[in-house]
């Protein structure tokens, strides 16, 4: 038990904060499992509807779910980025974890982006299979380049 006045408001002070960083990390979780959710076309209007009305109750910043509900998967992984960016901001997750989340989630939409369904476009699916590409460490050869 504290004994200073100043041990007790230290005692206050780690519980507000707690409070808030385990509401930070909840949000942040549950933006990059709507945008999961998304990425595999199971998001449901209830999870949207649920979620939404936690952030107008807590007073949170604008509904973003529902902002992007009616978007597609980059406007969900933006929204996602963009909490789990604030929580690493505000001390609630490391900045490297946060940012080894997003570079996977990012894989994900490559990954999800190459899988070309037989009736596609060639073009549209040769830009994606460079896309994918992009993540791949290939070493290139350019020994037929002019010097």
């Amino acid at each position: 038990m504290a004994n200073s006045p100043s041990a007790r408001k230290r005692i206050r002070q780690t519980i507000r904060r707690t409070e808030r960083n385990v509401a930070r990390r909840s949000r942040a979780r549950n933006y990059v499992r709507i945008f999961e959710e998304t990425l595999r076309g199971t998001v449901s209007p209830k999870t949207v509807a649920k979620n939404s009305m936690k952030d107008s109750v807590k007073g949170g910043s604008g509904n973003k779910i529902t902002e992007a509900s009616s978007g597609s998967v980059a406007e969900h992984f933006r929204v996602a980025m963009s909490e789990l960016h604030r929580a690493a901001q505000k001390g609630a997750l490391h900045r490297k974890a946060v940012s080894r989340k997003i570079s996977r989630l990012a894989r994900s939409i490559v990954r999800k982006q190459s899988e070309v369904p037989e009736t596609q476009e060639p073009s549209k699916a040769r830009i994606s299979i460079k896309a994918s590409q992009k993540f791949k460490r290939v070493k290139v050869d350019n020994s037929d380049k002019k010097k």
